[in-house]
């Protein structure tokens, strides 16, 4: 079977000239300004194409018009021979930090390093990531440092302001199926990660549920990893435990998407029967110091 031929990337770069009046035009954030004003751009001139655009200096350096280093309080060069040329290149990747938290501790993390542009999109990133990871792209959850998660698959990383600064937190999304023992079970979906404590997602449970974490007891019926074999030790599955008692994160305890845990409401706590003699003994106590017998 013959091998397809190898494909030749052919790129055209077409010369626009564009009469503009840069009176008020002293700076590089002016002329961006002016050019992309929607009565005098032409349609082939678009400073988000994926290129970087810099206005050719002769004698110093280019100034960009776009992308990283582009700064709008740049001084305009002198104009000789009334014309300014400008130049366009493709844009140069940069690289942008992963961290995977391995607790909720974000000290104990692991760390890669990923090289993207600005007009990928963040289904790509998710792509990327993947590939390092191994987290599949549909069960990424990407939030920046500060906490904002990234925008839907189809947005742009310079929409979401990712640069060569950046740090995208990645955790594994872990959603868990609770169900509340009573007359009928109650199945509760609670979305969560696969580095949060144990005890963390029970209280989450209790919060969505409006339920007392002190009230409720809980037992892992459906568990499809191998977790840290110490940590599953200490929880088998099918025995009755608080929140309290819990150890390890939903990683260590073999715990993942879809996986059950049944919950149930303690009975409350009686007083003994020593106490309740005790409480009795005090009242008869009382009542003969009173009547003098």
């Amino acid at each position: 079977m013959a091998d397809h031929p190898k494909m030749t990337l052919l790129s055209f770069r077409k010369t626009v000239q564009l009469p503009v009046d840069l009176t008020a035009c002293k700076t590089a954030g002016d002329l961006v300004a002016d050019l992309t004003k929607s009565e005098k751009k032409p349609s082939s001139l678009d400073f988000e194409d994926g290129s970087l655009y810099a206005i050719s200096v002769r004698d110093g350096d280019d100034i960009p018009l776009n992308g990283n280093k582009y700064d709008a309080r740049k001084a305009l060069p002198a104009i000789k021979d009334g014309e300014i040329e400008v130049v366009s290149a493709p844009e140069d990747p940069f690289p942008i930090t992963i961290r995977r938290p391995q607790s909720t501790d974000l000290a104990n993390k692991l760390e890669d390093v990923i090289w993207v542009k600005n007009r990928d999109t963040v289904r790509e990133l998710r792509t990327q990531i993947a590939s390092k990871t191994g987290i599949q792209p549909w069960r990424q959850d990407l939030r920046t440092e500060d906490g904002q998660s990234l925008g839907s698959s189809h947005h742009l990383l310079v929409s979401d302001r990712i640069s060569n600064s950046t740090t995208i937190i990645v955790r594994r999304s872990t959603p868990l199926k609770f169900g509340f023992q009573g007359a009928e079970t109650e199945w509760t979906i609670v979305p969560l990660t696969s580095e949060i404590a144990l005890c963390a997602a029970l209280h989450k449970y209790a919060q969505k549920s409006s339920s007392s974490i002190d009230e409720l007891q809980f037992s892992i019926r459906k568990r499809t990893g191998r977790g840290q074999q110490s940590v599953v030790d200490c929880i088998p599955n099918y025995t009755l435990f608080t929140a309290e008692t819990a150890t390890g994160t939903l990683e260590e305890n073999g715990l993942d998407l879809g996986d059950e845990i049944h919950v149930f409401r303690q009975a409350p706590k009686r007083k003994s029967a020593n106490n309740e003699n005790g409480g009795a003994t005090q009242a008869t106590k009382k009542q003969k110091m009173a009547g003098g017998t």
